[in-house]
């Protein structure tokens, strides 16, 4: 029975037996010596594969380390910013126009404060 070291594993992840054959292995050597047709040089065939990056021990080839999806990231930031950007106008046109019917039935004072909220809690998020 031939495992594979640490670091790396077994090509065919879909098996439950996740070793080599060594009788199998010791066959096709014989029959590489013997100049008959022989898989033992195929490197597919008989060779335990690098687990990815940053990975001690693994079963097959899937990350240990996450991947950062900078897409959805600068999305979600540029949303923030946005957001940011928006609440001080907000609180400003709340302030402005607080004898307006109906900012005055929304309650001004509570609508800045509101504001004020939400700008702490995006702004701590950005950074």
């Amino acid at each position: 029975r031939c495992v594979c070291r640490k670091g790396f594993y077994f090509p065919d992840t879909s098996i439950e037996q996740k070793w080599f054959n060594g009788t199998t292995l010791e066959e096709e050597y014989e029959k590489l010596m013997l100049s008959e047709f022989s898989t033992y040089n195929d490197l597919s065939s008989y060779e335990c594969l690098p687990c990815a990056e940053g990975c001690d021990s693994c079963l097959d080839a899937s990350p240990c380390v996450a991947a950062l999806n900078w897409t959805m990231r600068t999305g979600i930031l540029v949303l923030a910013c946005t957001v940011i950007g928006l609440l001080p106008p907000a609180a400003v046109f709340t302030f402005r126009y607080q004898q307006v019917k109906v900012v005055r039935a929304a309650s001004p004072a509570l609508l800045r404060v509101i504001a004020l909220g939400a700008f702490c809690i995006y702004w701590t998020m950005r950074t």
